[in-house]
C-alpha cells in the first residue's frame, strides 16, 4: 500500500512536471514568435514651401480704367529638433495586430517645432495691395516655436505591418495677420506626419541603432474665385532609433 502511494505520487509529480515544461515551452515559443523592440526615438525635420497668389481683378491704382492682375509671394520654413527622445516599443500581438507606441515607463518625447514666414500675402491667401495702392513690400514675421509631444502608431494593419508613423502633437501658429500663406501652400503635404517604412524584423531585432531618412518634393495649385495660386515644397527628415531597455 505504501509503495502504491509513493508510485502514485511520483506519477502525479511527473505529469505536473510535464505540464509545467509544456507551458514553459509554449510561453517561450510565444515570446520567440513575438519579440519586442525597445528604442529611444529621435526626429529631425526640415521643411520649406513657397507660393505665388495672383488675383485677376484688382485696382491697385484708383485712377486705372479697368481691373488688372496683382501677384504676391509667400515663403515658409519649418523645423523640428528633438530635445528629449521618445521611449518606444514595437511588437506584434498574438492575433497579428502590430503595436507601435510610446511607453509609459519613461518621460515623454519633446521637440522644438519652429516656423517662420515671409511675404506679402494676406491671412486669407490673397495678394496685399490689390486695392487702394501698390503692393506692400514683403514683410517678415517673428519665428514661432512650440514644444511638442509625439504620437507613434503602426504603419499597416493586421498581418500587414510595414513600419510606423510619427506625428507631432503641436504646430506653431504663424502670424497670419501679417504673413499668410497661399491657398496652394495649404494643399501641400503635411510636414508634421512622417511614415517610416521598415521591416518588422528590424524593429524587433537586436541592432544597436537604426537610421531612417526620407526626402520629397511637392507641388500644388488652388483656385478660389478670382485668385489663383501655385506652390512648391520640400521636406527632408531623419528618424533615429537607438537600442534601449524595457524600462527606458
Amino acid at each position: 500500500m505504501r509503495w502504491s502511494l509513493i508510485a502514485s505520487s511520483l506519477a502525479a509529480l511527473g505529469v505536473a512536471a510535464m505540464l509545467f515544461s509544456a507551458a514553459g515551452a509554449a510561453t517561450a515559443g510565444a515570446a520567440a514568435a513575438n519579440p519586442t523592440g525597445y528604442w529611444k526615438l529621435s526626429l529631425r525635420v526640415d521643411y520649406t514651401s513657397s507660393g505665388t497668389a495672383t488675383k485677376s481683378r484688382c485696382d491697385p491704382n484708383p485712377e486705372q480704367a479697368a481691373p488688372s492682375p496683382v501677384s504676391s509671394n509667400a515663403t515658409q520654413t519649418l523645423t523640428v529638433r528633438t530635445t528629449r527622445p521618445a521611449h518606444v516599443e514595437f511588437h506584434a500581438a498574438p492575433n497579428g495586430v502590430p503595436v507601435a507606441t510610446e511607453t509609459a515607463f519613461a518621460k515623454p518625447f519633446r521637440a522644438k517645432v519652429s516656423e517662420s514666414r515671409a511675404g506679402d500675402v494676406s491671412s486669407d491667401g490673397e495678394p496685399k495691395g490689390c486695392y487702394g495702392g501698390p503692393p506692400e513690400p514683403p514683410m517678415g514675421c517673428p519665428t514661432k516655436t512650440v514644444n511638442s509631444g509625439l504620437y507613434v502608431n503602426p504603419l499597416g494593419g493586421i498581418h500587414g505591418w510595414k513600419g510606423f508613423t510619427v506625428q507631432l502633437q503641436e504646430s506653431p501658429a504663424g502670424d497670419s495677420n501679417r504673413c499668410g500663406l497661399t491657398g496652394a501652400q495649404g494643399k501641400l503635404a503635411e510636414p508634421l506626419t512622417i511614415d517610416v517604412v521598415a521591416k518588422p524584423s528590424k524593429l524587433t531585432g537586436k541592432a544597436g541603432k537604426l537610421v531612417f531618412r526620407g526626402s520629397k518634393s511637392f507641388r500644388a495649385s488652388d483656385q478660389e474665385e478670382s485668385t489663383k495660386s501655385t506652390a512648391t515644397g520640400r521636406i527632408t527628415w531623419i528618424v533615429t532609433l537607438r537600442r534601449a531597455g524595457a524600462y527606458g
